[in-house]
């Protein structure tokens, strides 16, 4: 009457819920948080390319604080090993998948800085006489071009050379000493095809030799962090007595090959990938958001974000200081070798680099606790404007503000080009000085951004279609047609995309299908669905919508 059996816990035990407990639960992430930290990290990349130093002011210091470059790969193995995927059993069909969703956005923003390319160096603006600095009349002459590190005399050398550098992506270390700076700021892009080029077998290893080894995942992050201050440390005492400038030409080539190589390096880029990753499991391993004390979270995500504010603003109130103005000031948070403005300032931005990676360890254990979803700062992050609205264009907005920054400044400075050439550095660096517009015209080209990269949502299909053709006559690859369930389509169409075999109760996100993957998503879904009878059209608004694959079918 009293069920003391229930009490003592002698009541027979349900087998189906028995097989339920042993079943292996995945650690739950705030993907709306990380959806919108991505998109703040793109607009950061904007900010320090749109708007002239003069017209940010001391906001510009914010530049030479350049925290989100490695974030980004961080958040990229993170993001693509949180799902906690099956082990891959296919690699290159993986990083074909992976690829395919990427490349085809990449081709039409190559497309679009070909044109503008052309537009500026043609054979009557080409140049043979190859500088490795800025010339003091650049500014002044007009549309120019010179010839690439390999070809300075051949303008039609550096043009087919720049065309096969960007197309097969490789325009990273030693890949730009061939080619024109086509597009300034998709090197990133190059670097991140190498990431995932060795992503299964990492993710592999990982997986079947540390899930759930708390210990094991904490001492290899920490080694990273560690391997990486190795790094940092070393590159600065050894460049930085080495990147003066000197007057002759064989010093100042090679001290800009050393630089940039430097910083075009990727495995030194691909350490942060692999810091993701590792991160990734180590989030699956403590399932942080289902403890009691999730709470504390929330206050280390935002502890490490007024961190990261109070030394922002530390260095806008450094003060305003450029070539031209002010050069002799002391900026406090730099070292006597990176304050000066007497040369190139190869220096300065090698201090940049090497200050902003530092914080490594930091930025890491931001992007663990803000997954959890606790705090004020996850709570700004995953607004539906900023997580849902904004976020899938975060890639898009890296791929085409530049093309949209110079067809801007060419609208409304009556015809003037911001290029490579007419606005280049001292030194030799992969993007010229910021496009010399005002600063409250940033959020102008964002919004015109923001615009551009929706209409790219619908011309991708075609690109995508076209790249199939292309494939199909090379490599013979063909698509059969046959009337077969609609969940094992679907199911078969996203294990194209990602190389992993999905379930229907996953998310998009687990999916690694949550920014980039969904216009070549909605494309196949049309044509696989579609016949000479019937039409299907599925947008994208409609899977963003759904919470599952479930809720697609």
């Amino acid at each position: 009457r009293v069920r003391l059996s229930s009490k003592l816990g002698l009541d027979p035990k349900d087998e189906s819920d028995q097989v339920e407990a042993k079943a292996p639960m995945k650690a739950r992430i705030d993907w709306a948080t990380l959806g919108g930290l991505r998109f703040f990290l793109a607009c950061y990349v904007m900010f320090m390319h749109l708007g002239s130093s003069s017209s940010w002011g001391r906001v510009s210091n914010l530049r030479g604080f350049p925290w989100h470059v490695h974030c980004f790969f961080t958040l990229g193995g993170y993001s693509m090993s949180l799902p906690m995927n099956p082990f891959i059993q296919k690699k290159f069909a993986y990083f074909k998948a992976r690829i395919s969703n990427m490349y085809p956005m990449y081709i039409i923003s190559v497309i679009f800085l070909l044109i503008n390319l052309v537009y500026v160096c043609r054979p009557s603006t080409f140049d043979p006489n190859f500088h490795w600095n800025g010339q003091p009349d650049d500014s002044s002459r007009g549309l120019f071009c010179e010839g690439t590190p390999a070809t300075p005399n051949s303008y039609w050398g550096s043009l087919v050379l720049t065309i096969f550098v960007y197309l097969s992506g490789l325009a990273i270390t030693p890949g730009w000493l061939f080619t024109w700076w086509l597009g300034y700021y998709l090197w990133f892009s190059s670097m991140y095809y190498q990431c995932l080029a060795f992503f299964p077998a990492t993710y592999n290893f990982l997986y079947t030799k540390t899930r759930h080894k708390k210990n094991v995942l904490v001492r290899i992050i920490i080694c990273l962090f560690v391997l990486n201050i190795a790094i940092l440390t070393i590159s600065w005492f050894l460049l930085k007595d080495t990147l003066s400038y000197k007057a002759d030409y064989e010093s100042a080539r090679d001290g800009n090959i050393w630089a940039l190589s430097f910083y075009l390096f990727s495995p030194f880029w691909a350490l942060y990938f692999v810091i993701g990753t590792v991160l990734a499991f180590l989030y699956d391993a403590y399932h942080p958001r289902e403890s009691h004390n999730v709470w504390i979270w929330g206050w280390v995500a935002d502890t490490c974000s007024l961190i990261i504010i109070a030394f922002s603003f530390a260095q806008i109130f450094q003060g305003k200081t450029t070539y031209d103005e002010n050069p002799d000031l002391e900026m406090y948070l730099r070292p006597d070798e990176a304050n000066q403005w007497t040369d190139t300032a190869a220096v300065n931005r090698l201090w940049d680099n090497i200050y902003a990676r530092l914080w490594c360890p930091l930025t890491t254990l931001w992007i663990f606790s803000l997954s959890t979803g606790q705090g004020f700062s996850a709570r700004f992050f995953s607004q539906k404007f900023l997580s849902e609205t904004l976020s899938p264009n975060a890639y898009n907005c890296f791929l085409f503000h530049q093309q949209i920054g110079q067809w801007y400044y060419a609208a409304t400075r009556r015809g003037e080009f911001w290029n490579w050439w007419s606005s280049r550095k001292t030194m030799y660096w992969f993007s010229p000085k910021p496009c010399p517009i005002e600063w409250y015209e940033y959020f102008y080209v964002v919004g015109l951004v923001i615009g551009w990269s929706r209409l790219m949502f619908s011309l991708e299909p075609i690109v995508k279609k076209y790249l199939e053709m292309f494939y199909g006559v090379v490599f013979g690859w063909k698509d059969e047609e046959e009337d077969r369930d609609t969940t094992e389509v679907l199911l078969e169409i996203i294990e194209g995309m990602t190389g992993i075999e999905p379930s229907v109760d996953w998310t998009l996100e687990e999916c690694g299908l949550a920014s980039i993957g969904v216009p070549s998503l909605v494309s196949l879904l049309n044509k696989n669905f579609s016949s000479n009878k019937t039409k299907v059209t599925v947008v994208a608004s409609n899977i963003i919508d759904a919470e599952t694959i479930a809720d697609v079918v």
